[in-house]
């Protein structure tokens, strides 16, 4: 028999400051239709000094442990789905797991993939659970991000920020998850390396000589005699 696995509950974590995006345009000189009605938004979340990826995702966890009055022992599984974590090292899932005080004995790691994370992070999770692996724990999956642009770029008015925390078991409440369907194919270089967390340049930022596809392969992995892929050209 399929086990039926899903997401139970939710809660969220939003700044609690925000920008509306009627005053944006006017400042920008741009018609204020062009941001609302064009993009289908009203107001941009802007986050507080010191509010970052963790502060959001540890709320909306928090909120979601006291809401459903969830035994932390039930959960075995953390997974973080951000493209803006403040460490190159420590994942946002083990920031979160000590600051709510979650069982030691869990997997807990981040998942980045520009916007695809959280959806892979939720596969994951509902895979795991279904697999046996779980022995009856659920797992929490949070989706946590800050996406900052340029000032007077083209990606400015689409900037935002916020958390959602996801209950994922065998009592798929809310939505269950039909496993096995995951597709997706490669996705484009979106933010480069070196800048800091959260600051994502507007559109797809130039691509660099070791793009994906753009390395040389060690001669000692290459058949005799085959030549392996050239470094792509600056553009």
């Amino acid at each position: 028999m399929k086990t039926s696995v899903g997401i139970e509950a939710l809660a969220l974590a939003l700044p609690r400051r925000t920008l509306h995006l009627e005053d944006l345009a006017r400042a920008r000189g741009v018609d204020p239709a062009k941001y609302v009605a064009g993009l289908g938004v009203r107001e941009m979340a802007i986050t507080d000094p010191g509010e970052d990826t963790v502060a959001l995702a540890a709320t909306a966890a928090r909120r979601l442990l006291s809401t459903q009055a969830i035994d932390p022992a039930s959960i075995g599984m953390l997974a973080v789905g951000t493209e803006t974590g403040i460490d190159h090292s420590k994942p946002v899932a083990s920031f979160v797991q000590g600051l709510l005080g979650l069982p030691r004995q869990m997997r807990i790691y981040d998942v980045q993939h520009a916007c695809y994370g959280g959806t892979a992070a939720l596969m994951a999770a509902a895979e795991w659970i279904a697999s046996g692996v779980a022995g009856g724990r659920s797992a929490i999956v949070i989706c946590s991000d800050i996406a900052r642009y340029g000032v007077q770029t083209a990606g400015e008015p689409t900037q935002g920020a916020g958390a959602v925390a996801l209950l994922v078991s065998q009592r798929p409440e809310l939505l269950a998850l039909d496993l096995g369907v995951n597709p997706l194919r490669g996705l484009p270089r979106l933010a480069r390396a070196g800048r800091g967390a959260g600051d994502r340049p507007a559109g797809r930022s130039r691509p660099s000589q070791r793009a994906a596809g753009a390395y040389r392969l060690p001669r000692a992995v290459l058949q005799d005699g085959e030549e392996g892929p050239r470094p792509a050209s600056p553009l």
